[in-house]
């Protein structure tokens, strides 16, 4: 489920940032006005029953990434570095990738 599903958003994709189990990612995204967001997505597996509806279909994938429950989005920002400043700031950033960059 890599790197799956990164065409559904309209805007230009700039970067991908995945936890290290490869569970969790942030989408940057850049719009076609200069203004950059990102999103946090979460890979959701599908139930038994959903999987018997998904899986007639060409090329099946045994999940589907969604933004996480509870999340609000975010807003747009005029340079990629602010972004990123406000992505860091993210308690799920905190929570998932800061934790793995420690690690490294």
């Amino acid at each position: 489920m890599y790197n799956k599903q990164l065409n559904c958003f309209g805007d230009e994709l700039v970067d991908v940032l995945y936890t290290p189990d490869k569970t969790k990612r942030y989408v940057l995204l850049k719009s076609d006005k200069g203004y950059f967001r990102f999103v946090y997505e979460e890979l959701h597996p599908f139930t038994e029953e959903e999987w018997m509806y998904v899986s007639r279909g060409k090329n099946p994938v045994p999940a589907i990434w969604e933004p996480s429950a509870g999340w609000q989005g975010t807003s747009l920002f005029g340079t990629l570095e602010d972004t990123w400043k406000e992505l860091k700031l993210s308690p799920e950033y905190k929570q998932y990738f800061k934790a793995a960059e420690s690690c490294e």
